[in-house]
């Protein structure tokens, strides 16, 4: 189980800056609103800063939270969503300040309900996860405060109640990745989708997706899928058995459009709650089926980093075997041809690359 951010004074008064959009706020105006003295106040802030939240000025200055501080914050997350996103996600947002997995906690959550529904749209983010997931229950590494990890609760069946062209969920993955991709992109990154949910930078994993449906044993249809999103976006310390194929969005070796290296400290407007806000508000967008399906697919076979590629297939039963990437099919499928050149089509399992071996 995680422990849950609770709402404290502090937590009150983060809110507070937020809403103050970078003009300061009086001690005395905060004490006021919260029927504290200000030595409370004062308290809460150092409370704050110590937390790793960047606030500035003192005594008869007022307090200015600056755009450079990167804690992630729900208040933060939800105050920036679209309005659809606001209103599948809004007050369903929570953050963790340690969690085995987001994934195992909307497991737990939907294991135990007797109403999917209500849990949909719900979000778990975590700062760190003890026991962070992959495919085939490997381990996704997640540092404290160095990543986005978080997991989405989404029932397939409400879109289409609401008779949008909603896309099917066995493409939720395919879909997530994208999404990730545009907002990425937006920041002047140019990722890379490895089949089937990797996405890549500079030759690197920097973001794996884990969508786990839940299904009713009744009618045998999807109740429910949670899509898990593990995003490295500061460099951190990776094991030794990762150093050579996990990156991070900001690092040592990587040049944003053609600059010199852009260590994390100096990107003072990035903001992991403002890329958690994008990339959500987008998906949810996509998945109520209000971005066109194939266009989507249509960028997922662009952004594809095996498309004429040999690579070695790693079928679930079987020995492994070279093949060429053809390229991907409009259902998320790997076209490929081996030796004796045959094509196919794979549906799951895995796939390497050489750098990868």
């Amino acid at each position: 189980m995680g422990e849950l951010i609770s709402r404290t004074t502090s937590d009150i008064l983060l809110d507070m800056l937020i809403e103050q959009n970078g003009k300061p706020l009086s001690g005395e105006e905060a004490a006021l609103r919260l029927g504290l003295s200000r030595v409370s106040v004062w308290k809460a802030v150092q409370k704050l800063r110590s937390e790793g939240y960047d606030i500035e000025g003192g005594k008869n200055k007022g307090y200015v939270l600056k755009s450079s501080s990167d804690v992630l914050n729900a208040f933060f997350i939800e105050k920036n969503l679209s309005r659809l996103a606001e209103s599948v996600c809004g007050s369903k947002i929570e953050v963790f300040k340690t969690i085995d997995s987001t994934n195992t906690e909307a497991k737990r959550r939907l294991n135990s309900s007797n109403n999917a529904e209500s849990l949909h749209g719900t979000l778990l983010f975590a700062e760190h996860q003890t026991a962070g997931r992959g495919r085939f229950s490997r381990n996704f590494y997640s540092p404290e405060g160095a990543g986005l990890y978080f997991s989405l609760i989404f029932c397939p069946y409400l879109p289409a109640k609401n008779k949008k062209e909603a896309p099917d969920p066995s493409l939720y993955t395919a879909i997530s990745a994208v999404v990730i991709c545009r907002c990425l992109q937006e920041l002047a990154f140019a990722p890379k989708i490895k089949w089937v949910n990797d996405i890549y930078l500079n030759g690197k994993k920097i973001c794996g997706i884990l969508s786990e449906g839940i299904i009713d044993m009744e009618t045998s249809s999807v109740q429910a899928v949670i899509i898990g999103i593990g995003l490295n976006v500061k460099e951190s310390n990776f094991p030794p058995e990762l150093k050579n194929k996990a990156g991070a969005l900001f690092s040592e070796t990587f040049s944003l459009s053609g600059k010199e290296c852009i260590p994390f400290k100096e990107t003072s407007s990035f903001s992991r709650n403002a890329l958690a806000s994008s990339i959500i508000s987008s998906l949810i967008e996509a998945l109520y089926g209000l971005q066109s399906k194939e266009k989507l697919m249509e960028e997922y076979k662009g952004l594809s980093l095996l498309t004429g590629k040999n690579v070695r297939v790693l079928p679930f039963t079987g020995a492994p075997y070279e093949a060429l990437v053809l390229g991907i099919s409009d259902l998320g499928h790997l076209i490929i041809e081996n030796e004796e050149g045959k094509k196919g089509e794979l549906i799951s399992g895995e796939v390497s690359l050489e750098f990868e071996s």
